[in-house]
């Protein structure tokens, strides 16, 4: 604790530590002046209060604490007129200018009754004394942080108006004084720890605690000298203030967004992340820096190790939760979470990453979600994955230690990397799925985008495996039975499909913005090769053979004798024959109406051709887990000079529609062709992943609304498909309109129409977003959202 004695001429500052009962004097003679108390307002709150300059960004110093008043205005303290003793000088009060000082700090929407403020940015506090101060009154102001505050370590700040920065790097001026009310600015240290701190101020004898205490001190995006600082407006507001967007999800080529409810700012959500900071017992030390923050965080919004968010489950069973498909948003699992201190059941990839992105922006870290399609999921880091096909064409999902997802949802987090060589500062991408481990616990990054994009994969962390997640070569096998024994047949490798059409919220627009090249070089470029061969020799990626097992067990060991087309350098074989192989469907695939797929052998080359020609039709999950077998071709086509021949697949309503009721995931449906080129090698493949489209919620409000006052929502569903849907559940949310509701809408039968209101009353000005979701056994899930201006 410090004891500060403020006279005529000079400050005299008494020690007071917590540690120790003994009491240190030292003396500064700061130039307080002695003329009259400032009695001017320029840049007053509604208070009259004298609010701390903003960050400048130009300064290249980040905040240094408030502007001090020149001499002449400099707050007055009077002199002692009787023999009255300080210790009779009580706090009567604390102000801690909330309204204020949350609009400066972009706090202002943060749903809690404590003052939320960003570090290495002055903040207001405003003292109700009992009297005047007096030369010969004891102050104190004393700040702290974790079980055992202490000095040395940064956790107790004990603070000297008019002094130097101390050695904690907080900083705290007199910036008005006037009567009873003082007015003291406090500028915390741009690299301070993150988390809850508690304020007492201390007058003599007298210890005042206010009633509510707590300080949330959060990164500070919006300040220079800390790491996280981002230098754009229009950044900032998306990827820290936005509390709503989307997550894409899909196929590669037929991607769609997913509107998701981030929330930060909703009720607990910033407990929550307290939370889970005192939960991943950091120290107070690492919590200054966000690079070891993220990667704590990464590990705790999986369940896996230490109890942490979010259970994941891929099994399609999911009573004892919710199904991951029926979340719209981060709140109510996070809610929930903080409520019973027990992980939340259930989550998939974009829901790890929509709660990890709420986590970050709550903390004040620069996050994205980012979807890449054909996700590489490679167990051994070798920058292969190998895809099994039997003679029809169909997957063997049994053998894949490896596995392909149509995709797979990250984040990204911006920050400086000082724990590396210079030129890796920037997004950093970091994973909480649960998928390996990483020094013994599922968590995943950060890592360098520049890292992955150059092949320096040799840097922290985790950067092996996200290379690989977007450059791994697809690898396919034709598997047959011969004595007993599988054959292996190398039928292709595909150099170029993994890693496509990287995807993440545009800055400022409902749209999506393709990264891709953040990640990764164009293909077969010549920074692509060097990138690839410099992540090589650091891998050492074994030859061609065949990795197969069953499960999560390793690979088996396959006999050289057992395998067809080995190769020690992964090249993709560029047909001679100018066959090329293509995959469309004929119309959108709606449930209960058959999927009818064209498959199209195509010669670009003169010559005669003859191709035997393989094609199998799978319901799979967006994992790459084949749930069902539908349907095969196999057919031998024969192709003069430069033409074409399509071959149509179609199956039946009834051959899936039990399969796609029974699953609890998203199904898409998988088409597989081989080619085999009589006469010559070559052997071709081609994959496609199509999704199925359904009929849309309408949503019915006005396009602005006034704050505090109702108006109803209608949301609308007519069931166009020919297929009743059963146990229809309709969910929707409007993050500073309305919590949270659920509808039951139990079955609607082909050509009905149901219809949901709620009654909203706006919390918040500006635009919002209301989201909905309607799930049932057919169908996992549709949504939609719409946006409202909300105006005072």
């Amino acid at each position: 604790m410090i004891l500060l004695f403020v006279s005529e001429g000079s400050v005299h500052l008494s020690s007071d530590c917590a540690n120790s009962p003994s009491m240190n004097f030292l003396s500064l003679t700061p130039p307080l002046g002695s003329g009259p108390a400032d009695t001017s307002e320029p840049d007053t709150d509604k208070k009259g209060s004298r609010l701390p300059p903003a960050c400048s960004e130009a300064s290249g110093r980040g905040y240094s604490g408030a502007q001090q008043p020149p001499a002449s205005q400099t707050p007055r303290v009077t002199a002692p007129a009787s023999t009255m003793t300080a210790s009779d000088l009580k706090v009567t009060k604390v102000d801690f200018l909330k309204s204020q000082n949350s609009v400066q700090h972009h706090t202002d929407a943060y749903e809690t009754t404590s003052l939320v403020v960003r570090r290495g940015q002055p903040f207001l506090l405003q003292l109700t004394l009992s009297r005047e101060l007096r030369s010969t009154d004891k102050l104190a102001l004393h700040f702290s942080i974790g079980e055992r505050p202490m000095k040395p370590l940064g956790t107790l700040m004990s603070l000297n108006p008019r002094s130097t920065r101390d050695l904690s790097g907080w900083h705290i001026t007199i910036a008005k004084s006037s009567g009873t009310e003082c007015l003291l600015s406090v500028t915390s240290a741009a690299d301070a720890p993150v988390g809850k701190y508690g304020l007492s101020v201390k007058t003599g004898s007298n210890t005042h605690k206010p009633e509510n205490n707590t300080v949330y001190l959060l990164f500070n995006p919006w300040c220079e000298a800390d790491i996280v600082f981002l230098s754009n407006e229009a950044e900032r507001n998306e990827y820290v203030l936005n509390d709503t967007g989307y997550i894409y999800v899909g196929s590669a080529y037929d991607i769609h967004g997913r509107p998701w409810n981030f929330g930060q700012f909703e009720e607990s959500i910033l407990d929550a992340c307290m939370y889970l900071l005192d939960k991943s017992k950091l120290k107070m030390s690492s919590r200054r820096d966000p690079v070891i923050v993220s990667r704590a965080m990464s590990a705790l919004v999986n369940a896996n190790d230490e109890n942490g968010v979010l259970l994941g489950n891929w099994s399609g069973k999911y009573e004892n939760g919710t199904s991951p498909m029926a979340w719209i948003g981060s709140v109510a699992i996070l809610q929930q979470y903080y409520k019973t201190k027990k992980p939340v059941g259930f989550g998939q990839c974009w829901v790890f990453s929509g709660v990890l992105t709420t986590v970050m922006r709550c903390l004040g870290i620069p996050a994205r979600s980012v979807s890449n399609f054909n996700s590489a999921h490679d167990t051994d880091e070798n920058l292969r994955v190998d895809v099994y096909l039997n003679e029809k064409g169909e997957k063997l999902k049994w053998m894949s230690v490896d596995s392909i997802w149509n995709f797979h949802v990250w984040n990204d987090v911006w920050m400086k990397r000082r724990d590396l060589p210079s030129g890796f500062d920037g997004w950093q991408a970091i994973d909480s799925t649960p998928q390996e481990q990483s020094q013994g616990i599922f968590q995943c990054g950060p890592c360098p985008l520049k890292a992955i994009r150059d092949g320096d994969v040799y840097l922290p962390y985790d950067s092996k495996f996200v290379y690989a997640e977007v450059n791994a070569d697809k690898v396919y096998w034709r598997v047959t039975e011969e004595n007993g024994r599988n054959k292996y047949i190398k039928l292709n490798v595909e150099s170029q499909s993994i890693g496509a059409n990287i995807s993440t919220k545009a800055v400022g627009q409902n749209r999506r913005e393709d990264i891709t090249r953040q990640y990764k070089f164009p293909e077969g470029s010549s920074e692509e090769r060097a990138s690839m061969q410099r992540a090589i020799s650091f891998l050492q990626p074994s030859g061609l053979v065949p990795r197969a097992g069953f499960g999560a067990i390793r690979p088996m060991s396959v006999s050289l004798d057992d395998v067809d087309g080995r190769a020690m350098v992964q090249n993709e074989v560029v047909p001679k024959s100018g066959v090329e192989l293509a995959i469309t469907n004929e119309k959108p695939l709606y449930p209960g109406e058959p999927i009818e797929v064209v498959i199209t052998v195509k010669s670009t080359a003169a010559g005669s051709w003859t191709v035997a020609l393989a094609g199998s039709c799978q319901l799979q999950s967006y994992t790459g887990k084949v749930d069902v077998n539908l349907g095969y071709i196999k057919e031998t086509v024969k192709l003069e000079g430069k033409s074409e021949v399509r071959v149509p697949l179609k199956i039946a309503p009834d051959a899936y529609m039990k399969a796609l009721a029974a699953a609890e995931d998203e199904e898409h449906v998988h088409v597989t062709a081989i080619a085999e080129i009589e006469g010559t090698p070559e052997k071709l493949t081609k994959e496609a992943a199509l999704s199925f489209e359904y009929p849309p919620i309408q949503v019915q409000m006005p396009e602005t609304a006034k704050l505090n006052k109702d108006f109803t929502c209608a949301f609308i569903f007519k069931n166009k498909l020919n297929v009743p849907l059963d146990n229809c559940k309709l969910m929707v949310e409007g993050l500073g309109i309305f919590k949270m509701a659920t509808f039951e809408e139990g079955d609607v039968q082909p050509g009905r129409i149901i219809k949901s209101e709620v009654i909203c009353t706006p919390t918040r000005a500006g635009e919002k977003k209301i989201v909905a979701k309607l799930t049932s056994n057919q169908v996992k899930g549709i949504s939609v959202e719409k946006a409202i201006t909300i105006t005072h």
